[in-house]
């Protein structure tokens, strides 16, 4: 029995080995992708669907990288997901006409130096399962604009979750605009991310009660060409989605 017990034991040794020895590199970035973000499936088809998705994401970042050089493209949590599932995360709803009433920044000078704020913003966020791009976007510029031109000394989270209960005609996690955003700031005190936090679907505005600190003074549209939209970052990051 002994004897039995060890040629079996030894024969898992062999085969753990022999499976550790034919896993690619794919197959390490994947197992570690999994490790990072805590993901699970639910049986060996779906494993082998990720997985596949994964290694077409990957083809792409690097191409991507290829082709701009001054950016970064890599794993990130979204990297199993299809295109598919992605677009349903994009909730801004393209404008059919502008505003004309609200005007339109223009260029003022050409360019003379490079620009960078990502001193003033605030880290990569997760929206979730919910399209609200837009709420994130208009966040985000709203926060490095207060720090730059309000409160040079911090740097301020505020509460997309307020932006996707309260705005209007805005639909949650249906999508939405970005100045619509903007336009309720003007009236209403932006709340911090710890006062309001965020659940990744749309609830009852709780704007009232959640202590607003924070309003906005106004927005305009850029003009769709490079030159515009540099002179435009020269006062602060510009929200897009």
């Amino acid at each position: 029995v002994s004897i039995i017990a060890i040629i079996v034991a030894l024969g898992a040794v062999y085969f753990a080995s022999q499976s550790t020895d034919q896993k690619t590199e794919l197959d390490n970035v994947f197992e570690q992708f999994i490790s990072d973000y805590s993901k699970s499936y639910s049986s060996e088809s779906e494993f082998k669907f990720r997985r596949g998705v994964f290694e077409a994401n990957l083809e792409k970042a690097k191409i991507l990288n290829e082709l701009n050089p001054e950016a970064e493209f890599g794993v990130t949590i979204f990297s199993d997901f299809t295109e598919t599932e992605m677009t349903q995360r994009m909730g801004l709803i393209p404008l059919t006409t502008e505003d004309e009433s609200i005007p339109v920044h223009t260029a003022m000078s050409a360019p003379s130096a490079n620009i960078d704020w990502r001193s003033s913003l605030s880290p990569v966020q997760n929206q979730g399962s919910c399209g609200s791009c837009w709420a994130f976007s208009a966040t985000a510029a709203f926060e490095a604009r207060y720090k730059l031109h309000a409160n040079p000394h911090s740097l301020y989270k505020f509460s997309e979750q307020e932006v996707v209960d309260c705005t209007s005609p805005n639909y949650g996690c249906n999508g939405g605009w970005m100045h619509d955003a903007f336009a309720y700031l003007k009236s209403a005190k932006f709340c911090t991310l710890s006062s309001y936090p965020y659940h990744a679907k749309k609830e009852t505005c709780k704007a009232a009660s959640c202590g607003g600190i924070a309003n906005d003074s106004g927005y305009s549209f850029v003009g769709k060409n490079e030159q515009q939209m540099y002179d435009a970052l020269k006062t602060g990051p510009l929200s897009i989605a």
